[in-house]
């Protein structure tokens, strides 16, 4: 039961910390208004409740975990927004791509 609760509590706050920049970047850059920076504010709120949620009462070792985690949904929300199939990372970080 433990490591389903931490699993949900990574995939939840996942989704709330990269929909919630999402939601900013939306509102900001793509001018879709301040209700869109409103909710990434709140999505990015609730991320912040992720790590205390967790059973481990080590900060660090939470916060590495899930930085894996972090890394896939990254890759998985692009994919998913793109309609792509996933690129290197190194590849998108070389000048002129």
């Amino acid at each position: 039961m433990t490591l389903a609760r931490s699993f949900v509590l990574f995939v939840l706050a996942a989704v709330a910390e990269i929909g919630g920049a999402w939601l900013v970047w939306q509102g900001w850059r793509e001018h879709r208004g301040l209700l869109w920076i409103a909710a990434g504010i709140v999505a990015l709120g609730a991320y912040g409740f992720a790590a205390p949620l967790q059973p481990d009462p080590n900060f660090g070792r939470i916060l590495a975990a899930y930085g894996g985690i972090f890394v896939a949904g990254s890759l998985a929300w692009d994919v998913a927004a793109h309609s792509l199939p996933a690129s290197p990372p190194a590849r998108q970080l070389t000048p002129g791509n």
